[in-house]
């Protein structure tokens, strides 16, 4: 009777531990879900805010043509923070968000009134405070993490997104240019410069995606064989902008071209890589339900 009284309370244990087990695996399921969620919106304001800059760099340079595109992506990017602010509670209290929303609104109702050079720079520093944040809120989650290693996927988070910058301040300077129809002496070092780091960068992101590929284990191969086709893409893409902004902005003056032409030759070589994201992001995801269902 005693034994099997011992045997009952084991038992019950040994449930109670495999329930609360349970629990807490689905917690963290739920935990990584609403993490990468939230990750694909702050990604998406990111593009958004990218736009804006170039699209108000050429309002500011007297291309008024795009004012009413560059009003209604204001509208965007402000609905994507409200958004963030209301579906994710915790966000508010971040410290880098919180600057971030601030600096939005401070930008937003003023961004016609400063110079053109100043308003890339009050871009392009909210635009490195989000991909500080998009990092960190991506490495807070330790089994997206693991997930984005095993699957050799970890550098959507930091280098890919800071690829996207640099092709964005590329587009951003080009459109002032395009608009005014001059260039300085400034501005054209600054778009060499950027020619380079757009260059050396997406060579680092070719082999941290390619290259290796021999050398990693079966489910890492996954990140290659997902990111093959994009990246050869984006290859194209930004040998053709490059190409073109060698040919016809390196020079003082810049005749025949527009700014909605030029924004949509730099957005080109944007969206391949916006689309691996997208792809390596929605392939974390199904690995995630898999997991998921293994445990139940």
């Amino acid at each position: 009777m005693m034994l099997l009284s011992v045997l009952l309370v084991a038992v019950c244990c040994l449930v109670v531990f495999l329930t609360l087990k349970k629990k807490r695996q689905a917690l963290k399921q739920t935990k990584l879900q609403l993490c990468m969620a939230k990750l694909a919106t702050l990604k998406d304001l990111l593009i958004h805010l990218q736009q804006h800059r170039g699209l108000s760099t050429a309002v500011l340079h007297g291309d008024l043509s795009l004012k009413m595109t560059m009003q209604s992506k204001m509208s965007t990017v402000t609905s994507l923070c409200l958004a963030l602010a209301h579906d994710y509670s915790e966000l508010p209290q971040d410290d880098l968000f919180e600057g971030i929303s601030s600096h939005w609104q401070r930008l937003e109702s003023r961004c016609l009134g400063l110079s053109a050079s100043n308003n890339i720079e009050q871009h392009n520093r909210l635009i490195t405070n989000l991909l500080y944040l998009i990092q960190n809120q991506a490495e807070e989650n330790r089994l997206l993490m693991r997930f984005s290693r095993e699957s050799g996927m970890e550098v959507i988070w930091k280098e890919l997104l800071e690829m996207i910058e640099a092709i964005g301040q590329t587009r951003a300077i080009g459109m002032g240019l395009v608009s005014e129809g001059k260039s300085t002496a400034v501005e054209r070092i600054q778009l060499k410069y950027l020619n380079e780091k757009v260059r050396t960068q997406f060579q680092a992101l070719n082999l941290s995606f390619i290259g290796e590929s021999a050398t990693l284990n079966t489910s890492q191969t996954q990140g290659a064989f997902i990111a093959g086709p994009f990246i050869k893409t984006a290859d194209v893409k930004i040998t053709e902008l490059q190409a073109f902004i060698n040919k016809n902005l390196l020079q003082a003056n810049i005749n025949n071209i527009s700014s909605e032409q030029f924004f949509l030759l730099a957005s080109s070589a944007i969206e391949p890589l916006n689309s691996l994201f997208n792809l390596a992001l929605n392939t974390l995801k199904e690995r995630c339900s898999m997991t998921n269902k293994g445990w139940k």
